[in-house]
Order: C-alpha cells, then structure tokens, then sequence
C-alpha cells in the first residue's frame, strides 16, 4: 500500500449487528493494488502474500443471489452486472460507501476501480453511470461485442426542447417494463399536469402524480411510488419510442408511446 495508514481504520458498532465492523478508506490507487493481489491469486512480485486457496475460496460463490449474482467471503461474485451494455463473463468485486468499487474480471486479466471523494461532495453516482464508465473501458480496449453507447449524444432520434415536450405528452401514454422487476407500466399524462400510473401483469398496483417541465427537461413525481421523488430527465423521441436519459445523459429507460 502506498497511501493507507492504520489512522484510516476503525472498528464501529451498530444496531444493524452484533459484530463489529471495520470502515477505511482507502485511495484509489491503494484499492487497484488489492484488486490486482487478488488478480494475481495472492502474489505480489512474485511472493505469495495471501494463499491463494483463500483467494480462490473467498471470490466463489457460497450464497446465491438474483441474475446471476452470488457472494463469497467480502466479494460479490458472478454475473459482472453489466449485461445492459454488453459486458459478460465472470467477474468479483468488492463495493464501499457511496459506490466505491473494485472489480476484477480474472478472464480479462483486468481490474477496475471507481472511487468518489465522500469528504466534498454528497452526491452519489447511479449505478447506470459506472455502468456506462465501465462501457467507456471496454469500448477503449478494443472490445467489439458491447452494446450501443447508452449516452444520449450517441442516442437515435431526436431530443427533445421544452415545448416540444409540452406539446407531445398531454396526447399521449407511454408503457414500459420496469428493469429490475420486468414489471410492466403504463402511464397517461394530462393538460393539468397531472398523471396516473399502472403497474404489474394484472395492473393491480396504481399511483397518481404531476408532471412538468424544467428548462429542456421533462419532470415527474408519483404521490407513493419511488417515495414521492423528483425526477427530470432528458428526452429523445426515435418513432414510436421515447428514450430518457439522466441529466447526465446516461439512458434510463425506453418506453412505447400510445397516442390517444
């Protein structure tokens, strides 16, 4: 380790545990070191730092999780998560405080980490923005098996101004499937700025909310669902599909228009 101190660690209780935990942080370079340790099956210039049994055994799966996923001993194991681009094959990865990550994919003798500065500043990145970080790499090695840029400047289509947002959704409803549930939704706006919402095979859950906009930007906040957040996106209309990207222009969502 290069930057890391003991002063960096410290045990902490809670009430989410009896067991004490052990939070530290830890440069990112420091972080890519780890990673690659464990790349190399525990060998660090060609010494055996830690056993390599122990590695193999603690970056395999022992508790199933959904899509592939798993855990082993502090890793997530399997699937690497990131098939909405493109990117297979078996990966672990350790995950910190506000999205710190270190990635390792054995099989691409690659790892990846992503650190964020939580001292001076509180935002947070989406998951779907390290997704499309992580798309950026692998474009930049030379992989040619990717999905599409998820960026909106790579996006078919047309983006769309204020007033043409204005203009298009009070005719119209949108349906798409929700990405983590594959649940499917409908959604109809109004004039008033008003919207309602359906959910599930059987249509059995059901919210209302508003709709506006913001600049470019097209807002919504459901009155129950996502907790009654506010959420603005930008838009891109490609024939019947509307596309929305984060203010970062990551893409989020597609969902199907139906003009009444």
């Amino acid at each position: 380790m290069q930057d890391y101190v003991p002063s960096d660690g410290e045990y902490v209780t809670g009430w989410q545990s009896e067991h004490e935990a052990y939070p530290f942080r830890i440069s990112a370079r420091d972080l890519a070191r780890f990673a690659l340790l464990y790349l190399r099956k525990g060998q660090w210039n060609e010494r055996q730092i830690v056993s390599e049994n122990w590695v193999a055994e603690s970056t395999k799966t022992h508790s199933e999780g959904k899509r592939g996923r798993g855990y082993g001993y502090m890793w997530w194991t399997g699937d690497s998560g990131f098939r909405s681009v493109g990117i297979k094959g078996p990966v672990f990865l350790a995950t910190g405080y506000r999205r710190q990550y270190a990635f390792v994919f054995p099989e691409r003798d690659l790892v990846i980490v992503h650190c964020i500065n939580s001292d001076t500043t509180k935002t947070i990145p989406h998951r779907r923005q390290v997704t499309h970080l992580m798309w950026l790499i692998f474009r930049a090695s030379g992989d040619t098996s990717l999905a599409p840029s998820q960026a909106i400047e790579d996006a078919n289509g047309k983006r769309l101004s204020g007033n043409a947002i204005s203009d298009l959704f009070p005719s119209i409803s949108v349906f798409g499937k929700n990405s983590r549930t594959g649940n499917p939704y409908k959604i109809t706006f109004s004039n008033d700025g008003s919207l309602s919402a359906v959910a599930g095979e059987n249509s059995d859950s059901k919210d209302d909310g508003r709709w506006w906009v913001d600049e470019d930007l097209y807002c919504q906040a459901y009155g129950t669902w996502l907790r009654g957040r506010e959420y603005c996106f930008q838009i891109v209309h490609d024939g019947d599909l509307l596309k929305l990207f984060d203010r970062k222009g990551v893409l989020t969502s597609t969902v199907s228009i139906d003009k009444d």
